[in-house]
């Protein structure tokens, strides 16, 4: 008897699955928290002359202290607009991205030849509790003369960065009888992922060997990918064994991306140590309606020359 009981109750269930013909589901991003530094390229200077392949490592820190900043991602979840949607508050920025932080990171810069080098570096930050792991890789193309240098630097930075976001699901569903049921899904994601962004930056500086101070100045432009996901709870994103399921993803990559400027001193204390100290004046260019858009980065770096 238990046998036919079940038996019957599987072919209903299987005959309620066959009357849902389609199942429409959307995606909307509603509001999303980012902590992560403000990943800039490292900055290399050359104060001496090739003379053969050369090696040279530099411990760095710098601090931001400027204010979370905050901005409108596009086609972000409504509730005003989408009626059939759940109740859910959305700011008009609904993107709030915290970078303020102390950055501890070191720096290697290898001169392969007299045009070109190899550079890699490591950064660690620690915001809210988050620990978040850092860094660049590039090439160099050096072009100096004896008082003075110059150098195009293109690569990559790699950033973890931390998210809280909120996914609003929305479903219609209709059955072969032309019915249509609504049903929604809030996810709240919380997880540590790893971004890469690409770079390029040109650096001048004097080379003047008889003086203890020389300057540089580096330019260049950069961007940083802040968002970039999917639900954890994918189990809920079941098509319910319809004949027809769609899937549309609303929910933007956010992606930022910064103008720079950094101008500074470097003191010689041997004729292979340099101490340098620099200002990165950084200008947001990407977001959508930020609240700010200037960020600067004070730093120390020191240079040794292998």
């Amino acid at each position: 008897m238990k046998k036919i009981i079940l038996l019957i109750s599987g072919l209903l269930i299987l005959l309620l699955n066959a009357c849902v013909y389609s199942v429409r589901d959307t995606l909307y991003l509603s509001n999303a928290d980012v902590k992560a530094p403000v990943s800039s390229p490292q900055l290399n200077i050359d104060m001496l002359p090739f003379r053969g392949i050369s090696f040279k490592v530099s411990p760095e820190i710098s601090i931001n202290n400027s204010e979370p900043i905050s901005a409108t991602t596009e086609n972000k979840y409504n509730p005003a607009i989408l009626s059939n949607g759940p109740n859910v508050p959305t700011n008009y920025r609904n993107l709030s991205w915290k970078s303020n932080s102390i950055t501890l990171g070191g720096t290697m810069d290898v001169r392969l030849t007299k045009d070109f080098s190899w550079f890699a570096g490591i950064r660690y930050n620690n915001i809210d509790t988050k620990e978040l792991i850092g860094g660049s890789i590039g090439l160099g193309l050096i072009m100096s003369s004896s008082v003075i240098s110059s150098r195009i630097d293109v690569g990559l930075t790699f950033q973890e960065y931390y998210y809280n976001a909120t996914t609003i699901l929305l479903r219609e569903t209709d059955d072969w009888f032309g019915k249509v049921t609504h049903e929604t899904y809030v996810f709240q994601d919380m997880d540590k992922k790893l971004n890469s962004n690409p770079f390029i930056s040109l650096t001048l500086n004097t080379m003047n060997k008889k003086s203890i101070l020389n300057y540089f100045i580096s330019l260049g432009y950069f961007t940083q990918n802040l968002l970039n996901f999917s639900p954890k709870h994918e189990s809920k994103l079941f098509s319910n064994g319809a004949y027809s399921y769609t899937m549309t993803d609303e929910r933007p990559d956010c992606t930022t991306g910064f103008i720079f400027l950094s101008p500074g001193i470097a003191c010689r204390l041997t004729d292979k140590v340099n101490l340098l100290f620099y200002t990165k004046i950084l200008t947001e260019c990407q977001l959508n309606n930020p609240s700010k858009s200037l960020i600067i980065l004070p730093g120390i770096k020191l240079d040794y020359n292998l």
